[in-house]
């Protein structure tokens, strides 16, 4: 059995903060491979697939700033046919912080989802 994770993970800036002084949006996806791997995998159970677009959680107050698509993964050959054979969606608590600029301190929230996948070779 091998184990494929994607992690979707969101920082959120208060709305408080003037758009013209929020630190410019970030969004990197680094786990495209990963999904396109997903995608060609036999998945008998109709397992949910990661969004193709990564859906950011909306926050009363606060607004996507940086959000980045990663994986984790003991596969070392993406080539290899494989089977999905259980699944498991998480999200972490928002976490809220203060982060400190030359103009002062920032309100922040951190969120992750994970997409756990449990793969059999075929």
């Amino acid at each position: 059995m091998r184990i494929l994770i994607i992690e979707d993970r969101f920082g959120l800036i208060s709305t408080r903060v003037p758009k013209m002084f929020s630190p410019k949006l970030i969004v990197k996806n680094f786990a495209r491979s990963a999904v396109e791997f997903l995608r060609k995998c036999e998945n008998p159970k109709a397992f949910p697939l990661p969004p193709s677009e990564l859906e950011a959680p909306n926050l009363e107050g606060y607004r996507l700033n940086v959000c980045f698509r990663l994986f984790y993964t003991d596969i070392e050959d993406f080539h290899k046919p494989m089977s999905i054979v259980d699944f498991k969606v998480m999200e972490s608590p928002s976490v809220e912080f203060e982060m400190q600029f030359l103009a002062g301190k920032v309100p922040f929230v951190d969120i992750s989802r994970v997409y756990t996948y449990l793969l059999k070779e075929e």
